[in-house]
């Protein structure tokens, strides 16, 4: 039976995550929108409708069809007050199905892209790239290692 799950994730940026999870699926040619709510709001669930979750960032599951086969639910994330994180929520049934499936193979796969996605968003906007140097690198072991260095302004005010 399909039902809807909740996976702890590191994401805590509720504007970076919608910008990075666009970004991500722009960059795979995912042609999607992504809703952002301040409260939750209910997602699909076309295979069970007694199965019922929230989320706050959304991905409707009309956006999420394979040329073959429709996707049943949505894929939304659901901040978590008590963790101060949002929450993914989705069905790893469907997810194997649909469209992010077919892309990422596995929901951790996927879940690691939309993480380092919102973390590029989230220093895009914190840290400007008139005041900020960005490098990043890939480490031997496959880490990712960014480095943000402040620019030294030698005008005189």
């Amino acid at each position: 039976m399909s039902h809807f799950s909740s996976i702890q994730t590191q994401l805590s940026d509720r504007q970076a995550l919608a910008t990075g999870l666009k970004t991500l699926l722009d960059d795979r040619g995912i042609q999607t929108e992504i809703e952002v709510h301040d409260r939750p709001v209910p997602l699909e669930n076309a295979y069970d409708r007694t199965n019922r979750s929230t989320a706050n960032v959304l991905i409707r599951r009309r956006f999420l069809d394979t040329q073959t086969r429709q996707a049943l639910l949505d894929i939304g994330f659901l901040w978590n007050d008590d963790g101060g994180k949002f929450e993914a929520v989705l069905d790893r049934w469907d997810f194997d199905r649909n469209v992010l499936g077919t892309e990422f193979d596995t929901v951790q796969n996927f879940l690691n892209h939309v993480q380092l996605q919102s973390d590029r968003a989230y220093i895009e906007a914190r840290y400007p790239a008139e005041l900020w140097n960005y490098q990043e690198r890939t480490l031997e072991d496959g880490t990712l290692r960014t480095t943000l260095t402040r620019k030294v302004d030698l005008t005189l005010a």
